[in-house]
């Protein structure tokens, strides 16, 4: 079945409301959305990969500390609100 964005959510959506507005309302932006969960998943594990054969965990908070100390690499560096950068990594495939 072949179906635009438009009739997916016309599918999805019964109630006349986005399944999705409560972001809106809850949260300002994705940044402010990231920190929330970090905050309420602190340590829980967020992500894992493989380094040199062997698995790592990253919890929330790591995450959190992680992403902090880039912004504050980036500020420090001159990067600004509406700066544009690239992120080269390395692709696991």
């Amino acid at each position: 079945m072949s179906a635009s964005a438009d009739s997916v959510e016309e599918i999805n959506d019964t109630t006349g409301v986005s399944p999705w507005s409560f972001i809106a309302v809850q949260y300002q932006s994705l940044a402010q959305m990231f920190l929330a969960q970090a905050d309420r998943y602190g340590d829980r594990v967020l992500y894992r990969f493989v380094r040199e054969g062997t698995w790592q965990s990253v919890t929330w908070r790591e995450a959190r500390t992680r992403t902090r100390e880039i912004a504050l690499g980036l500020l420090s560096l001159g990067v600004g609100k509406g700066d544009r950068i690239a992120v080269f990594s390395a692709n696991r495939f």
